[in-house]
């Protein structure tokens, strides 16, 4: 079709595909028995600006945004009653190698940081953010009283990395911006068994993130959309969305059971 896109994945579950040419690639933030998560890193310049680009698919295991909902993170199973403790629930969640992973990226990106660069990261984290799970969400989605100070966004959030879709939606009621579990009614396998796993609860939740660091004051966010199905699995079924939140949707076959993100950035010469 006369484009020329240049991706890498280096043998890892997770790639960069890019239009701009990849100045360079390499496997990081590899934590000792979870190896096969590394994340990959790209450097692009755009605009005369060296851009790193992080991609990451954090561990699945432990998915204790299920406990105050009175599921297993472990077994999906369902438990005697919620847990909606703060402390049993990250002691639990804590034993996933996410908290880790963000930790390795936080340092490896200081680097990236030092040198002016800016830095954006996203992926499929499996873990809900801290900005989706205060006082204002306690009652809804099934969250059941919680509020929990997740790890990972509690983490990036201290080392100033932005979240990009909740600056620019900062209310979690309003714009919730729930990314799994995606309604997909387009692929031949997309059974609901397949897409979502406590069938008699809410288990709405934002777990996939664009985040990014602003230490380039030439890359400046200016937009934030969910990209794929506007329907969402609820109790076992899939419902019309019921927020106010804006997607880019396709009449193509989707291929997963989350959602994506798209984060416009306009990049400036200096």
């Amino acid at each position: 079709r006369g484009k020329n896109y240049y991706g890498e994945s280096l043998d890892l579950p997770v790639g960069i595909l890019s239009k701009y040419r990849l100045d360079s690639v390499e496997k990081c933030c590899i934590v000792p028995g979870d190896e096969i998560r590394a994340m990959l890193k790209a450097n692009i310049t755009i605009e005369g600006q060296q851009i790193s680009f992080y991609s990451c698919h954090l561990d699945y295991l432990h998915y204790e945004c299920y406990m105050p909902r009175g599921y297993s993170g472990v077994t999906w199973e369902k438990i005697e009653a919620p847990v909606t403790n703060e402390e049993e629930v990250l002691k639990a969640n804590r034993l996933s190698y996410r908290d880790e992973s963000i930790r390795a990226f936080i340092n490896e990106a200081q680097t990236d940081i030092r040198n002016g660069q800016c830095v954006i990261m996203g992926g499929d984290f499996n873990e809900p953010s801290h900005l989706d799970w205060q006082e204002s969400t306690k009652c809804y989605w099934d969250h059941n009283g919680a509020a929990i100070n997740w790890d990972c966004s509690v983490m990036l959030q201290n080392a100033g990395f932005i979240d990009a879709y909740r600056t620019k939606y900062p209310d979690p009621v309003s714009h919730p911006g729930f990314t799994f579990p995606a309604g997909n009614k387009t692929a031949e396998d997309a059974k609901l068994e397949k897409l979502a796993w406590a069938a008699d609860v809410d288990e709405r939740d934002r777990i996939d993130f664009i985040y990014y660091h602003p230490v380039n004051p030439f890359v400046v966010l200016e937009d934030n959309v969910l990209v794929g199905p506007s329907e969402t699995v609820l109790k076992g079924e899939i419902v019309k969305n019921d927020s106010k939140d804006k997607f880019l949707t396709t009449q193509s076959r989707w291929p997963t059971d989350h959602k994506g993100n798209l984060a416009i950035f306009k990049i400036s010469r200096n």
